[in-house]
């Protein structure tokens, strides 16, 4: 029972491209309480990447309410860094007061899915997850 009302949880992760193929999309979504049931508190836009670039989340959820039908409210930042220009592009996002179970553990998760041609040559890594509960 680490979410009580008025606990923050303050997320930062960094993925990293480190090969493509061309013309491929991908998406990555931040969680809480795993991907296939969890509510996404972050999705980045579709984006055709190069080697190199990197996309980076900062989140702060903030627990209102709690039990099994608690609540949490929170914010935080996507940024996009191309590989080739070193010019990040930041894109807030917002969630309202949205249902979460505090009284069963909150995996925190991050996914990456590649659209378009699948290919072995489209890589990428989950370089930082940091996650801290005040």
């Amino acid at each position: 029972d680490s979410l009580k009302a008025g606990t923050v949880v303050v997320i930062d992760w960094q993925v990293n491209v480190s090969g493509v193929a061309a013309n491929d999309n991908m998406v990555n979504k931040l969680y809480i309480g795993g991907s296939a049931a969890g509510t996404a508190l972050q999705t980045t836009t579709g984006t055709d990447p190069e080697a190199g670039d990197m996309l980076c989340g900062h989140y702060e959820l903030t627990c209102r309410t709690t039990g099994a039908s608690g609540t949490f409210v929170g914010f935080g930042f996507l940024t996009l860094v191309p590989g080739a220009s070193g010019v990040p592009a930041v894109t807030p996002n917002f969630t309202a007061s949205t249902t979460i179970n505090t009284t069963a553990s909150q995996a925190i998760v991050i996914t990456t899915d590649w659209d378009g041609t699948t290919s072995a040559a489209n890589t990428s890594r989950l370089d930082i997850l940091t996650v801290k509960v005040y």
